[in-house]
């Protein structure tokens, strides 16, 4: 309208997976200026009250738990995979995973946030890991891979009706053992402890070295005894 000399609200970028509170604020602002303008009519005013009440819709898919699953990549992973599993996008995945600096280097192990559902239900919830079911995959060869029991397994996946039945694509959780390290940094992954890895192997396969992985986990008392579904932070920037 003449005279108005403020922006249009941008709700297109509200949707962008990066969108915070921050920006929500910001374009709520920019309505409440468009409605105190006294050359506004009554279609105006009703326009902007739209505009509002698909902002309060945003913001609350913003501050709701976002439903996500843990997975733990295996040798031959990548994130296209997850997003063609999960139905989202890579951009969405490097959105929730900030410790991801190479989309197109994943290691063995690294639990990578998915912002999805179980393709295949019912949802576990969300457990610290979990293992994306491949072709050929049984409970028992999954227990073997990750080197734990059996009845270990069985025990943290109650959503599994029979134990000799499960499908492709689904998600099943992984026990994973106290206790966690704390919150990762960005430019730092998490890494799922399988059967005979340690922190020197470890440290060879994500380049990084030993020092700045013990740095990273003061929860370890001793660096030559970690256990098999502990989770150990790794600085890929270090």
């Amino acid at each position: 309208m003449p005279g108005q000399n403020t922006t249009e609200p941008n709700l297109d970028m509200l949707r962008e997976p990066q969108a915070g509170l921050h920006e929500v604020k910001s374009e709520v602002k920019k309505i409440v200026e468009k409605i105190s303008n006294p050359k506004f009519g009554l279609e105006e005013i009703k326009k902007q009250v739209t505009s509002i009440l698909q902002i309060v819709s945003m913001t609350l898919d913003l501050v709701r738990p976002m439903p996500r699953v843990s997975i733990v990549v295996r040798p031959g992973d990548t994130l296209s995979l997850y997003a063609q599993v999960f139905g989202v996008t890579v951009a969405q995945i490097l959105a929730v995973n900030p410790g991801i600096v190479n989309p197109d280097l994943i290691f063995p192990g690294q639990i990578v946030t998915i912002p999805a559902t179980s393709p295949v239900g019912p949802d576990p919830g969300l457990a610290a890991a979990q293992y994306l079911v491949r072709p050929g995959d049984t409970l028992f060869t999954i227990a073997q891979q990750f080197g734990v029991g059996l009845n270990n397994l069985i025990a943290v996946n109650p959503q599994i009706v029979n134990p000799d039945i499960i499908s492709v694509n689904q998600v099943i959780n992984l026990p994973v053992s106290p206790p966690a390290p704390p919150v990762p940094p960005a430019g730092t992954i998490q890494i799922y402890v399988s059967a005979g890895e340690t922190l020197t192997s470890i440290a060879q396969r994500t380049g990084v070295s030993l020092q700045a992985i013990i740095n990273a986990n003061p929860q370890i008392v001793n660096p030559n005894l970690i256990f098999v579904g502990q989770i150990i932070n790794v600085p890929l920037t270090s």
